[in-house]
């Protein structure tokens, strides 16, 4: 094996494995923002986002779609608004942060 390939190799092993360590972050992020819960991804603001927020009728380019799921500590949610479209609704495109009651 060449080093130039086995050099390739070891940074791709290195961004995964740092990312991977970056996700498991997500809860101490929401904590540190005075948060109970979130979920990062696309979906309806529930009270505060870390990312880019706009209105609901701007995501009509994106595809349907309710997705979400669980790596670790980290919590994915990509939710598509289409079929109850309502243009008050704001979206997140980020860490959606929940606060409690």
């Amino acid at each position: 094996m060449s080093s130039k390939r086995r050099r390739r190799i070891v940074t791709t092993v290195v961004i995964i494995l740092a990312s991977l360590v970056v996700l498991q972050l997500q809860p101490f992020v929401v904590r540190a923002l005075q948060g109970v819960d979130g979920s990062f991804g696309y979906h309806p603001l529930s009270n505060d986002c870390l990312g880019w927020v706009s209105p609901a009728d701007s995501i009509s380019w994106l595809p349907f779609g309710d997705l979400e799921f669980h790596l670790g500590y980290f919590n994915f949610h990509y939710y598509s608004i289409r079929d109850n479209f309502d243009e008050t609704i704001q979206m997140c495109l980020g860490q959606d942060i929940v606060y409690g009651e």
